[in-house]
């Protein structure tokens, strides 16, 4: 009976160790879907170099890059300069193309996968390049585009995100900023500036009338104030006079 209740008990005391094992341990561990891609094609740097030409058309409009040197240009805007840091990342996208994986070995059914009418198409090198990728329909979840490979004819679902930036070379270039322009020099002041001093003149003007004018004012003042000074005086003198004579007669 011991013993049973011994056996029961380590039991027990297993099935709890093995609860918090789980629990505490296997429970905890990050669960990592299996995400790793379908290489398509992976070219180095010095097979990429002699592929000169890049044309990407999306939604009716057509994008043609050309390299030169280390450097491309874009052929619709000649005038323009390509901001090579940010054309880097479709480009190295391209260069090492990963699929998230191959729905089809061979191209057979294009409605099927919307390649009847493509949403956007790669040419990476001339005219008879294998490098060219069509466009169809996004994957149902709409996280992928079905993609045409023409170097082995096969069918891939590509990112999402990985179309979008090379649709967005069409759609936005990435051009660096047009040079604002240097303004001109400002032109030197030009007599037109004259009738500017004139408010300024006119009551030097005035003031100089008015001092000219008070002296010729006096001089009048006092001409005119001298003869009656002086009539007023024989006016005055003339009774006094009158008498003393009449006086001295007698």
């Amino acid at each position: 009976m011991k013993d049973n209740q011994k056996f029961t008990t380590g039991l027990i005391a297993i099935a709890i160790g093995l609860g918090a094992y789980m629990y505490f341990v296997e429970s905890k561990k990050e669960i990592r879907p299996d995400t790793k891609d379908v290489e398509v094609w992976s070219l180095s740097e010095g097979q990429a170099m002699d592929l000169k030409r890049l044309v990407v058309t999306a939604d009716g409009k057509t994008a043609t890059y050309t390299r030169e040197g280390d450097a491309w240009k874009l052929s619709e805007q000649p005038k323009r300069e390509v901001d090579q840091t940010n054309f880097k990342s479709p480009y190295d996208k391209l260069r090492d193309l990963m699929a998230s994986r191959k729905v089809e070995e061979k191209r057979k059914d294009d409605a099927k996968y919307g390649l009847d009418k493509p949403a956007a198409t790669i040419v990476w090198g001339d005219d008879k390049t294998p490098y060219k990728l069509t466009v169809g329909a996004t994957s149902p979840i709409g996280d992928a585009y079905f993609v045409h490979v023409a170097k082995d004819d096969g069918i891939y679902t590509v990112a999402k995100y990985k179309v979008d930036e090379w649709k967005g070379l069409v759609s936005k270039p990435p051009l660096l900023p047009e040079p604002t322009p240097t303004p001109k020099p400002s032109a030197a002041p030009s007599a037109s500036a004259a009738p500017s001093t004139a408010p300024s003149t006119a009551p030097s003007a005035a003031a100089s009338a008015v001092t000219s004018a008070a002296p010729s004012a006096k001089v009048s003042a006092a001409a005119s104030a001298a003869p009656s000074a002086a009539a007023s005086t024989a006016a005055s003198a003339a009774p006094s006079t009158a008498p003393s004579a009449a006086a001295s007669g007698r």
